[in-house]
């Protein structure tokens, strides 16, 4: 797994590299496109084309007729169903086509979460640092302690709950940069990245140690093998301000990336 988030990473920061001092939506806007692109040509290989264009003929075909014999209440309700009925038919034959596609598109969501998805710390302000065992565990087996570079200030002792097995510390910032806090317990010392100042860089807010959390927090190496589970850090959510609105990156991909597709399904002879 970590070699596959290695490549995959690697892959996005030469794709992104060009983008790195424009503003976020430079370079959201080439990876929807891209996105589009390949969603489309994927739809083509992969779905019943031949299939899917009969579908859409008699649906269309039952529209016009709804609309022909629209005085005729029995041959309107006799084309309702059966438009409803190749409505679910094409909803099959697409199927097949949407499972694969989701597979794809949710790696490079993961890979733009880390991009575009957390807001850095600001010089001076605090957040919570999360130690996560493995299993819930006694006050006395919780013994990490929370080791900071001079940028990083720890503010606050342990706070153990043994219920869930979490051991949480205050810490802030005082600099801007991509700083290291060190997890050191009886078994293993452990780094994790903690970020201030601008946005644009990449980061991620867990270092994972389960399979799932290291697919959906790739940034970073997994836990190495021992009792601790995870370590996390409590990033806001960031927000993109472009042209006078204010949303989440989410947004701005899937627009983008469904208008690219459906403005070039003619150029790739897609029937979608």
């Amino acid at each position: 797994m970590d070699y596959f988030n290695l490549a995959l990473t690697t892959l996005f920061d030469m794709l992104l590299y060009p983008f790195r001092r424009v503003h976020p939506m430079g370079g959201l806007t080439v990876i929807s496109v891209l996105t589009g692109i390949g969603m489309v040509w994927l739809f083509g290989k992969v779905s019943n084309q031949k299939k899917i264009h009969r579908v859409k003929t008699r649906i269309k075909a039952h529209l016009l007729e709804m609309w022909i014999f629209r005085d005729n209440l029995k041959v309107v309700f006799k084309a309702q169903g059966r438009t409803l009925l190749n409505t679910g038919r094409y909803a099959l034959c697409s199927l097949r086509a949407l499972a694969v596609i989701i597979i794809p598109v949710v790696l490079i969501m993961i890979q733009l979460q880390a991009r575009y998805g957390y807001e850095p710390l600001k010089p001076g302000e605090s957040t919570i640092v999360r130690i996560r065992y493995k299993d819930a565990v006694t006050l006395t087996a919780m013994d990490a302690t929370l080791e900071a570079s001079p940028a990083v200030v720890v503010e606050t002792p342990a706070l153990r709950i043994p219920e869930t097995g979490e051991l949480c510390y205050r810490a802030s910032v005082i600099e801007p940069g991509v700083h290291k806090l060190t997890v050191a317990s009886a078994d293993m010392h452990v780094e994790k990245t903690i970020c201030a100042g601008e946005g644009g860089r990449t980061m991620s807010s867990m270092r994972p140690g389960k399979w799932l959390d290291r697919l959906f927090h790739p940034i970073e190496p997994a836990m190495p093998a021992g009792l601790l589970e995870s370590i996390e850090v409590g990033y806001d959510s960031r927000r993109i301000s472009w042209l006078g609105m204010d949303f989440h990156w989410i947004w701005a991909f899937f627009i983008l990336s469904i208008v690219a597709g459906f403005s070039l399904k003619r150029a790739f002879g897609v029937e979608v």
